[in-house]
């Protein structure tokens, strides 16, 4: 699994031109694919350095024949969500929708940190 600072541990890619994707992202992420060896199925592992953080694949054909567009999906590591759902209902105030709104610097910090 992946050492990243945030919450999230895996990240799956599921488009239409996986080639053309991975291309895009290994030259704006600096991210290394290799095959994953799965037999009858073109799934390619995504590295960050050392750590495998994902994965990617075509969309199925009969998925795409439904409808289906590109899709990312990430995975949360259960005790960083299970502290997340804690400290929001814990610290996380009523707001009044009247109120002028300001900007949420607590909550920019916490995003940032999280990302």
């Amino acid at each position: 699994m992946s050492k990243l600072a945030s919450g999230v541990i895996w990240y799956e890619l599921m488009t239409q031109d996986l080639d053309a994707a991975l291309k895009f992202y290994r030259a704006v992420l600096g991210w290394s694919v290799q095959d994953s060896g799965t037999p009858g199925m073109d799934y390619r592992q995504i590295r960050l350095g050392d750590d495998f953080i994902g994965g990617a694949m075509e969309i199925p054909a009969a998925a795409a024949a439904n409808g289906m567009r590109p899709v990312w999906v990430f995975y949360v590591n259960v005790p960083f969500g299970i502290a997340a759902v804690l400290g929001l209902f814990f610290f996380m105030k009523e707001t009044d929708r009247n109120a002028a709104q300001k900007f949420d610097w607590s909550g920019f910090a916490f995003l940032s940190l999280g990302l």
